[in-house]
């Protein structure tokens, strides 16, 4: 039976499909890589809260230090301006992050049977609606963005459970529907017949 993704694996495939929006994505690959991206954001995060920290110190220092006002104004313009770079930077840091994550997520929408054109709600603050369409199983057959990625684990499922095994799933066509045969019980024997009754006597 073929493995699941492990968190290395599908961190490694993802990063080398970046631009790759066809095909489909199975829940392993996405949701490891999603806990890659959400470390890699939290230490961009973390690292760039240092350097604010860093920025606004020595412009608080800076400010103590100058003697006239026309030093603390300009210690005070040039720390806005690098506030300000820091957000530019921040800004275009995240949106890369972000863009990582494009094709992976469009995979796996297709995985489920839906378009990836849902990833446009995130541009109007709704990008919870495909990232909880993610959560679903695949489709267990091919559809139109390519073939079941998880069909060879699912066969070898049926093999090692046997032909009485159902697959979960629903039936689709040029597969078999998994059926549920009732037991048949014997049919309970008739009632006797009833006794003829007498002849008539003879005239």
């Amino acid at each position: 039976m073929e493995a699941p993704m492990t968190f290395a694996e599908a961190t490694r495939y993802c990063f080398s499909h970046l631009t790759d929006f066809n095909g489909r994505g199975r829940r392993a690959e996405f949701w490891w890589y999603y806990l890659a991206l959400q470390i890699l954001s939290m230490v961009v995060v973390t690292v760039m809260m240092v350097i604010l920290f860093v920025v606004m110190a020595g412009m608080l220092t800076a400010a103590s230090a100058a003697s006239t006002s026309d030093g603390s104004a300009a210690t005070a313009v040039g720390g806005m301006i690098g506030v300000g770079i820091w957000y530019v930077v921040y800004f275009l840091i995240l949106l890369a992050v972000n863009f990582l994550f494009v094709a992976a997520h469009v995979r796996r929408l297709h995985d489920v049977g839906q378009s990836g054109h849902w990833m446009w709600l995130a541009l109007a603050g709704l990008g919870l609606v495909p990232l909880i369409m993610c959560i679903q199983d695949g489709q267990p057959y091919p559809n139109q963005w390519g073939p079941d990625p998880k069909e060879a684990e699912r066969v070898a499922m049926l093999q090692y459970w046997g032909p009485g095994y159902a697959a979960p799933g629903y039936a689709a066509p040029g597969y078999a529907a998994p059926g549920y045969a009732a037991p048949q019980y014997a049919a309970p024997p008739a009632p006797p017949a009833p006794p003829a009754p007498p002849a008539p006597p003879a005239v």
